[in-house]
């Protein structure tokens, strides 16, 4: 007895044996090929969801070798600005059956090579990496798959494609605000230098203090992981409790990104020192909590709906219109001017 519409197991050929349409413009349409019109998407859509179709990736991911997955391998999944780049473009991706696969490198170059042999196992469509270093043993991991590589902050890589981000232009506008209003003892809170986006960052700020004839002593310099609570410890180590000031005098504090600076808020609050009257700090990424810290924090804007963009387009680009060959973008930051840094030219 044969079965009816209903009660046979729904494949993407007998969609297309239903709607009298051809099997390949079925197959485009469930994937929103924009090459189909709209109204034949939104047929097939409709028709499969009301017949329970649900594709088989892994077998899918077999015949076409694709696995319909992105992999995302970054530094810091807690730094609101890439948690909402992430989360936005998993959003925009969804709409075309893509999953998103997250990874942490906790700046650990180490991890990072894990992290990229774990997604490489899964044999993701595309990767995202914000990297750790330049460790020639970590790229090489990528190079045979360097054509669906997208690296985020760092354009030294030719052979990826990029959305590189001017972190030393961020470094310099920060050492240059800090300047102009007087500030010339300072320390600075950064990645190691290892780290790309730590070292362009702190290239800029010596390229602004050179400006003024003064040199970044690396004695001035700290390095740390980025997160509230080392901001805060790193200030306190600065602390000498028994003479009740700083072990070295500065009125400034430069900062990679704003979890750094926030914890150089906690910091001041514990050892009741005020910002910006005895403290002065800038920030980096302007995230959303920073225009209400307790004054407001200065930093430098990181540009993420472009970044957003950006990436995205390359994605759509490589995965839906099979473009060739790398694809890269370069992305200013800007200073944002709140109220976290005191004015000593007044005086």
């Amino acid at each position: 007895m044969p079965q009816n519409k209903e009660s046979k197991k729904t494949t993407i050929k007998t969609l297309a044996e239903d709607l009298n349409i051809s099997f390949s413009t079925v197959a485009k349409a469930l994937n929103h090929d924009p090459k189909i019109k709209k109204e034949t998407i939104e047929l097939v859509n409709r028709l499969a969801e009301e017949r329970g179709y649900k594709p088989n990736y892994m077998a899918k991911g077999l015949k076409n070798n694709t696995s319909k997955t992105i992999g995302f391998i970054l530094n810091d999944v807690e730094n609101p600005s890439l948690a909402y780049v992430f989360k936005r473009i998993s959003v925009k991706m969804a709409k075309y059956d893509y999953s998103t696969l997250i990874c942490d490198s906790q700046y650990d170059a180490s991890v990072e090579r894990k992290n990229i042999l774990s997604i490489l196992s899964r044999t993701a469509d595309a990767i995202v990496i914000f990297l750790v270093s330049n460790d020639t043993q970590n790229l090489a991991l990528l190079n045979e798959v360097a054509e669906r590589v997208i690296i985020l902050g760092d354009s030294s890589h030719p052979q990826f494609s990029c959305v590189a981000i001017d972190y030393e232009l961020g470094g310099y506008l920060s050492a240059i605000e800090m300047l102009e209003k007087g500030h010339r003892e300072y320390v600075v809170f950064a990645e190691p230098e290892e780290f790309p986006a730590s070292a362009q960052y702190l290239k800029g700020i010596r390229k602004a203090f050179s400006e003024y004839g003064l040199s970044l002593d690396n004695d001035r310099i700290f390095f740390t992981s980025a997160s509230i609570d080392n901001g805060c410890n790193l200030f306190l180590e600065l602390w000498d409790p028994e003479l009740k000031k700083m072990k070295i005098p500065f009125t400034g504090v430069l900062t990679f990104c704003d979890s750094m600076a926030h914890g150089v808020y906690k910091a001041c609050k514990i050892l009741k020192l005020s910002i910006p009257d005895d403290i002065s700090v800038i920030g980096y990424d302007d995230n959303p909590l920073s225009a209400y810290s307790n004054p407001p924090l200065t930093t430098v804007y990181l540009p993420k709906e472009r970044l957003l963009d950006s990436c995205y387009e390359i994605l759509v680009s490589k995965l839906l219109h099979g473009a060739t060959g790398a694809m890269r973008y370069f992305l200013e930051p800007h200073l944002v001017k709140r109220e976290s840094v005191r004015n000593l030219n007044e005086r």
